[in-house]
């Protein structure tokens, strides 16, 4: 019977995990998985810290999402974004926003390679 611990798992020079997944179109392994890999996280929720961020931030996230799933495309530029910046009145932090959900994984943002 298939595991977590049967599958690869990096850990980076940060300690994060990566886990190889098929999110966007899951076979039965992967659902089964992916429900093994939620009760692990669920398990150990106590010693995660909670972050706080702007409301902004949060809305900021869900509209790039939106975009992305409207235009069926799964990169965004830089430019798009800071117009979605300007309509919730957080150009100065956009970048920030952007390195934080970068951070979290949730979204990919390589400032280094923008021209």
């Amino acid at each position: 019977e298939e595991s977590l611990k049967d599958h690869l798992m990096y850990f980076t020079e940060n300690g994060e995990l990566i886990y190889p997944l098929n999110a966007k179109d899951p076979n039965e392994d992967d659902r089964k998985l992916t429900s093994e890999l939620c009760q692990t996280i669920l398990s150990m929720k106590d010693s995660l810290v909670p972050q706080k961020i702007p409301l902004r931030w949060f809305v900021f996230h869900q509209e790039i999402q939106v975009l992305s799933k409207n235009k069926n495309v799964v990169v965004i530029s830089l430019q798009e974004c800071l117009q979605m910046a300007i309509r919730l009145h957080m150009v100065d932090d956009t970048k920030t926003a952007l390195q934080f959900f970068s951070d979290l994984n949730v979204i990919l943002y390589y400032p280094s390679i923008l021209p």
